[in-house]
C-alpha cells in the first residue's frame, strides 16, 4: 500500500495543516502557486511507480472527487474551484486507493469584489460562470477582474487585471483567455500568463477587441479594425443629409495563427455599405468615425460562412468567407442600399421585434440568439417607427435560408418594468439543458428606480439563467456595490459556464 508523506509550503499563515509523515515511499507538498489568482492551491505528489491521482475534496459546496488521467511517478497540479475563507477535507488517493488525509483553509478575499446576491437558485444550476466584472472608477481607481462563481454567488476563482477584461473563457486546455487593452491574454488558472498576441505582429492599426472564438488547434479569431476613407459619409444623425469625406473605423473580423499572423481577414467595408450608418457611427475617436463597431464574431470554417454582429448597424449578417457576399442580414430594412436589399430577411410571425444594438450574437444552424440591449427607443436614424421605450431583452431568432424569411422563436426580459442595459450584454446557450446564460452588465436603474436611490453604485450586472421551455429565471444574480463604498459600482461584459476550471487535464463529479 503506497504511503504518504505530505509537507507544507507558501506564505506563513495560509491556514494549510501539514499531515505528520508515515513513511518516505510518497512525498506531497501543498503550496500557494506563484502567480495573481486567489483561491488557488498547489500540490505535488512524489510516488515510487506510476499512479493516477484523484483528490477527494469536502468542504464549501459539498464533496467533489477531481480526476488527473494521466498515470505519473510525480504529479504537480492545481486545486481549483475554492471558496473563501472555507476549511476543506482533502483524500489523496493513488490509483484509486486513499493514501493520507490533509486539510487546507482558503484565505479571505484581498481585493475588492462587488456584492453578490443570489435572488433564485432553482436547480441549483450546475457548473461554474466565468465573468469578468470593473468598476470604471469616476470616483477612485479603475478596478477590472476576472472571476468564476458558483451557483450560491460565491467567488472561488479571482484574478485582477490592469484593465478591463473582454470575452474571457476557458480553452479545452485549461487555460485562461481574454481581451485587455487591446491584446489577447493566455494564463493557467494560477494567473501565470503564458502567452500573449498583439495586433502589431498581425500588422493591425487597430487594437483586437470584444470577440474571441478559440480553435482546438490554438489559433483564434477575434476582431480588429483598419481605417480607410469614405465619401459622401452621414456625420449628424439627426440630418442625413449632411455628409463629409471621412476617416471610419472599420472593424475586420480575423484568423489568428499560433505565431500570432493572420491567417485570413475580412473587412466589413468588403461586406456592408460604409456609407450607411446607425445610432453611434457619428461618435468619433481621434477623429475617426465609429462606423461599425462590431462585438461579435463567429466563424464556420467548415461551411466556408462568417458571422458578425455590428452594434452601430443594429445588424448581423453572414457572409462567405472568401468573396464575401451577404447569405443574409439580420436587421431593420430602413436605409439599405439598393445592392444590399435581396440579402435582408423578411420578418415573419408575430410577435416580432428586430435587434437594436445588441451584443453577443450567435448562429447555431439556423438558430441566431443574442442579447438585445434595446438602444435609441428601438429605432434607427432612417426609421419613421413610432419610439417604443427602452427595454433590453434576450431573444432567439430562426432564419430559413431559402425562403429568406427570419421568424422570432422566444424571448425573455427580466424584472418589472423590464431592465435596460444600454451596454455590454450576453446571451449563451448552456448544453444539454437548452437554458439561456444572460449578461445585463450596465444597468442604472432596477424596478423602474435609479441606482443611486436604491443606495447603489451608478452601474450593477445582473447574470440570468432562462429556461425557454418554461419561461422561467432559474437563476437571477445581482452583483453590486453601495454608493458609500464605491459610488462608480460595477458593469459586466459577458459570461461563460463551465462544468470546473480544469477543461480537459481533469474531470471533477460532483458527489
Amino acid at each position: 500500500m503506497l504511503t504518504l508523506l505530505l509537507a507544507c509550503s507558501g506564505p506563513g499563515g495560509n491556514g494549510d495543516n501539514m499531515v505528520s509523515p508515515t513513511d518516505n515511499a510518497v512525498d506531497a507538498a501543498l503550496s500557494i502557486p506563484p502567480g495573481d489568482a486567489r483561491l488557488v492551491r498547489w500540490l505535488t505528489v512524489t510516488a515510487d511507480a506510476p499512479a493516477v491521482l484523484s483528490l477527494l475534496l469536502e468542504g464549501g459546496a459539498g464533496a467533489r472527487r477531481i480526476t488527473f488521467p494521466d498515470a505519473a511517478a510525480e504529479h504537480a497540479v492545481p486545486i481549483l474551484g475554492l471558496r473563501p475563507s472555507t476549511t476543506y477535507d482533502l483524500t489523496v488517493e493513488l490509483d484509486g486507493v486513499a493514501v493520507e488525509e490533509l486539510s487546507l483553509t482558503t484565505e479571505a478575499l484581498d481585493i475588492e469584489v462587488p456584492i453578490i446576491e443570489v435572488l433564485v437558485n432553482d436547480g441549483p444550476q450546475q457548473g461554474l460562470t466565468l465573468v469578468s466584472f470593473e468598476s470604471p472608477g469616476e470616483t477612485q481607481p479603475a478596478l477590472n477582474r476576472a472571476a468564476a462563481i458558483d451557483s450560491e454567488g460565491q467567488v472561488v476563482w479571482l484574478l485582477p487585471a490592469s484593465r478591463k477584461v473582454r470575452s474571457l473563457q476557458l480553452s479545452d486546455a485549461g487555460q485562461v483567455w481574454y481581451l485587455e487593452f487591446g491584446e489577447v491574454h493566455v494564463f493557467e488558472p494560477t494567473g501565470e500568463e503564458t502567452a500573449s498576441y498583439s495586433p502589431k505582429t498581425a500588422g493591425f492599426k487597430g487594437a483586437y477587441h470584444h470577440d474571441l472564438q478559440l480553435r482546438p488547434d490554438g489559433t483564434f479569431y477575434t476582431l480588429s479594425e483598419h481605417f480607410p476613407q469614405v465619401q459622401n459619409y452621414p456625420i449628424d444623425d439627426s440630418d442625413l443629409s449632411i455628409t463629409d469625406n471621412v476617416v471610419i473605423e472599420a472593424d475586420v473580423a480575423a484568423h489568428i495563427g499560433t505565431d500570432g499572423q493572420v491567417i485570413s481577414s475580412w473587412s466589413l467595408v468588403d461586406v456592408l455599405d460604409p456609407t450607411r450608418i446607425g445610432y453611434g457611427s457619428t461618435i468619433q475617436h481621434n477623429g475617426r468615425f465609429d462606423w461599425s463597431h462590431a462585438n461579435a464574431l463567429q466563424a464556420f470554417p467548415d461551411e466556408g460562412l462568417v458571422l458578425v454582429g455590428s452594434r452601430h448597424q443594429d445588424a448581423v449578417v453572414l457572409f462567405g468567407d472568401e468573396d464575401l457576399e451577404p447569405i443574409w442580414i439580420l436587421a431593420n430594412h430602413d436605409g439599405w442600399s439598393d445592392d444590399l436589399r435581396p440579402y435582408l430577411l423578411t420578418p415573419v410571425g408575430e410577435p416580432f421585434g428586430w435587434p437594436y444594438h445588441q451584443h453577443g450574437a450567435r448562429r447555431a444552424g439556423n438558430r441566431v440568439r443574442m442579447f438585445d440591449n434595446g438602444n435609441h427607443n428601438r429605432t434607427t436614424p432612417y426609421s419613421q417607427d413610432p419610439e417604443v421605450g427602452r427595454y433590453s431583452r434576450v431573444v432567439e431568432y430562426e432564419v430559413d435560408p431559402v425562403a429568406m424569411t427570419v421568424r422570432q422563436v422566444w424571448e425573455a426580459t427580466l424584472g418589472d418594468p423590464a431592465l435596460f442595459s444600454s451596454a455590454l450584454g450576453d446571451a449563451d446557450l448552456l448544453a444539454p439543458s437548452g437554458h439561456v446564460l444572460s449578461v445585463f452588465g450596465f444597468l442604472e436603474a432596477e424596478g423602474g428606480v435609479q441606482n443611486s436611490d436604491l443606495g447603489f453604485g451608478v452601474r450593477s450586472i445582473r447574470l440570468a439563467e432562462f429556461d425557454p421551455a418554461t419561461d422561467r429565471v432559474v437563476w437571477d444574480v445581482r452583483m453590486y456595490d453601495t454608493a458609500e463604498d464605491n459610488n462608480s459600482g460595477w458593469q459586466a461584459d459577458a459570461a461563460q459556464r463551465v462544468d470546473h476550471l480544469y477543461g480537459d487535464r481533469a474531470t471533477v463529479i460532483w458527489l
